[in-house]
């Protein structure tokens, strides 16, 4: 669909600050067949939602990771994201997989942070 087509612009617009990058995201997303299946059938399908609201969720998520936002715009992404994320849970059942994601980056986050600081002490 038209959303989760736009959303996939945004995450890869945001997780690299290239445009080309988000139109090849936007691109790959568009011919999933997974994606053809979900949101061609004129029916509501809650994966064909749960699919936009992920992508919105690993958006927010980048942009609460931003290094370069102040701490106060931080919090208010990911505040943002919990909340859409709250909602994508009761939506859409596979959901999990975003949740391993963001766990996975807290967990390489944190032990290449705690390996810098090791390499600069």
């Amino acid at each position: 669909s038209v959303a989760q087509t736009l959303l996939a612009f945004m995450v890869g617009l945001a997780a690299s600050s290239s445009a080309r990058v988000g139109c090849l995201t936007a691109f790959f997303v568009t011919l999933s067949p997974a994606v053809a299946a979900q949101s061609m059938s004129g029916t509501f399908d809650p994966n064909a939602l749960g699919l936009a609201v992920m992508l919105l969720v690993v958006w927010l998520w980048i942009r609460a990771c931003r290094s370069s936002h102040t701490h106060t715009q931080q919090i208010v992404w990911a505040v943002l994201c919990g909340a859409v994320h709250a909602v994508a849970s009761s939506v859409w059942l596979e959901q999990g997989i975003v949740d391993m994601v963001i766990a996975a980056h807290i967990v390489v986050s944190a032990v290449l942070a705690k390996s810098s600081d090791w390499w600069t002490t």
